[in-house]
Parts: C-alpha cells; sequence; structure tokens
C-alpha cells in the first residue's frame, strides 16, 4: 500500500508560500513550488476480519469485510522539498535556504512522525464491493 500526497503551490508574482519544519521557518517568493509527502508501507502479517456477501439478484452480490492487520512493519516516510528558490528565516531576515539546514530539520521532522508511526502494531481494515458468481 503507498500513499502520497503532492503539494502543488502558484504563488502570484510577489506572493510567498511559507511552511515551518522543526521550528525553522522557510518560504519561497512567487512562482512555482512541487513538493510530495510520501508514506510506503508493505506489510506483511495475519489478518483477523469478519465479513458476509448477500445476493443481489441473479449471480450480482454485494460484500463487506471489516477486520484488522497485525504487523510489526510500519509505513515508511518520506517529504520531498524542492529546494530552488527556498528561502529561510534566520531570525531577522529571509535569506536563500541552506540545504544541510533543510535536510536536518526534514530528518528531525520525519524522525518524531516515524516514532508516533512505529507506535501503531495494527491497522483496521474495511473492505466492500460487489461480485458476480455464475
Amino acid at each position: 500500500m503507498n500513499v502520497s500526497a503532492e503539494v502543488e503551490n502558484r504563488a502570484m508574482p510577489g506572493g510567498t508560500f511559507e511552511f515551518e519544519l522543526n521550528g525553522t521557518q522557510y518560504q519561497y517568493v512567487g512562482g512555482t513550488m512541487d513538493g510530495k509527502a510520501i508514506a510506503a508501507w508493505k506489510y506483511s502479517g495475519p489478518y483477523v476480519g469478519t465479513g458476509f456477501d448477500l445476493g443481489l439478484f441473479g449471480g450480482l452480490k454485494i460484500y463487506l469485510d471489516a477486520g484488522v492487520v497485525f504487523t510489526s512493519k510500519t509505513a515508511e516516510l518520506d517529504l520531498q522539498i524542492p529546494t530552488a528558490g527556498l528561502n529561510y528565516y534566520n531570525g531577522s531576515t529571509w535569506v536563500p535556504a541552506n540545504v544541510g539546514q533543510l535536510e536536518t530539520d526534514k530528518n528531525m521532522v520525519l524522525d518524531d512522525a516515524q516514532k508516533e508511526l512505529d507506535k501503531m502494531k495494527y491497522f483496521p481494515v474495511i473492505k466492500i464491493g460487489f461480485m458476480y458468481r455464475f
């Protein structure tokens, strides 16, 4: 299971897009900013659930299944933040972003989020669908 979110901002000329990572303020000025947040989860583990199917007509059926997956693996998180046109606030003014500082801030935020995600040892699952038997 892979989940991703793409962030795109088209600021008006002179407009800005600001965000904060690990207490550091970052800003894009004008133009376009494309970023991506990714959660990749390749799980394996036992599944416990229950479900039913209900015949509608002919061979058409609707089914519902609900349960939980128990796993020792959690999603791996990543942030892709473009550095072109990126500035950060150094306490008194906006200056071009330091790539090393950005990576440090990004890694600290990802580590904190990963620690919280690692606490989750089970994931609920709900499936609903249609089937046709002939």
